[in-house]
């Protein structure tokens, strides 16, 4: 849902004003957490994760149509590195907050996030409309006909569309897959006993292999470095010739996949995150700023979350298809890589031997 309705919602942003969507969005954003911070049934909170879902979704063209409107051909790409730079301060902080709130039980968690939530409306009356240049009769049935028979009437953009759908596989490999491979394969508890310096709550204490690095806390080198570098990596590629740029970006990341998937070791699974990165940063700025200047005037919005969220959405759905197919066959034929006990496990084996 987070990845298909910007393709019908993005042109609702040009037609109706990017301002209504935003403070739609945020209201929504903010039920769907109440939601789930109230709810025990798998149904009750379903519900929930889908109003959160259609909220942020709604939220996306909104925003970055706004950006697209605002920047030129000459700036776009420093433009959008202040813009993903942005993003991932969010990113790289929400699990410390998360891991704080989650100390005082799970409903903080949700009702912490619709607090901050919350905060975007006052900040909305300091927001000044810009105009999309789209035509402000048009009719909702036809905003939705037209939007459908834009894309697959350019088969230009259905090919970019296509090829971003790659890239976005192994993002979602990273933030989908990762998880649950430093869950079962990657070790920490050595890392954790040298470094005692570290904060009681980055550590699973209730792991039974032992004190080991929370997954949150690990895999969060990918927001940091994207924090610390991605704004004077889009100064260094601002030249670059955007496809050029998104070509190495998709190649170094490609490579980091690779790295962070082949050793349970905590210092090569960095390393590819740190190779990730650093192909996220020369591809996810450009990969805006492309749609960005290949959009029509009045199609900002439709284009840059529009259209930009179908190889999101391709990327996802394919790559969770591939991710259980992989798993399933690693853990049924057996591997190098075979995954250290899991909680269920060892409940039935006893403690973990040390290694």
């Amino acid at each position: 849902m987070q990845s298909l309705v910007p393709m019908v919602s993005g042109g609702f942003s040009d037609r109706y004003g990017y301002k209504k969507t935003i403070v739609a969005s945020v209201l929504l954003t903010v039920t769907g957490y109440s939601v789930m911070g109230t709810q025990h049934s798998f149904a009750g909170f379903m519900a929930g994760c889908l109003v959160l879902a259609f909220g942020t979704a709604i939220f996306k063209p909104g925003i970055q149509g706004t950006l697209a409107q605002s920047m030129s051909k000459r700036n776009s790409s420093v433009g959008w590195g202040l813009f993903y730079w942005l993003v991932n301060v969010g990113a790289m902080i929400g699990p410390f907050y998360a891991a704080f709130m989650r100390g005082k039980g799970w409903p903080y968690v949700f009702f912490g996030s619709a607090v901050v939530i919350s905060f975007n409306l006052p900040m909305l009356l300091t927001y000044k409309e810009e105009d999309s240049g789209a035509d402000k009769n048009k009719k909702l049935d036809r905003v939705i006909v037209d939007t459908v028979l834009n894309f697959f009437g350019n088969p230009k953009l259905m090919l970019v569309v296509a090829l971003f759908s790659g890239f976005w596989m192994m993002l979602y490999q990273l933030w989908d897959l990762m998880p649950n491979f430093y869950t079962d394969w990657v070790d920490s508890l050595h890392f954790v006993k040298d470094n005692s310096w570290l904060p009681s709550n980055w550590i699973n204490a209730k792991d039974l292999r032992g004190p080991e690095l929370k997954q949150e806390i690990a895999l969060n080198i990918n927001s940091f470095l994207v924090v610390a570098f991605v704004i004077p990596m889009s100064f260094l590629v601002a030249r670059v010739r955007v496809m050029t740029s998104i070509t190495i970006g998709v190649l170094i990341a490609t490579i980091g996949t690779i790295i962070y998937g082949t050793s349970p070791s905590l210092y090569v699974c960095a390393l590819g995150i740190v190779f990730f990165s650093v192909g996220e940063m020369l591809t996810g700025p450009k990969k805006s700023e492309y749609f960005s200047l290949i959009a029509p005037k009045g199609k900002k919005a439709l284009y840059h979350l529009g259209y930009v969220n179908i190889p999101i959405a391709i990327g996802q759905g394919v790559g969770a298809k591939n991710r259980r197919v992989a798993v399933r066959h690693v853990r049924r034929e057996g591997d190098a890589l075979a995954p250290l006990p899991r909680r269920e496990d060892q409940l039935r084996s006893g403690p973990r031997v040390e290694r």
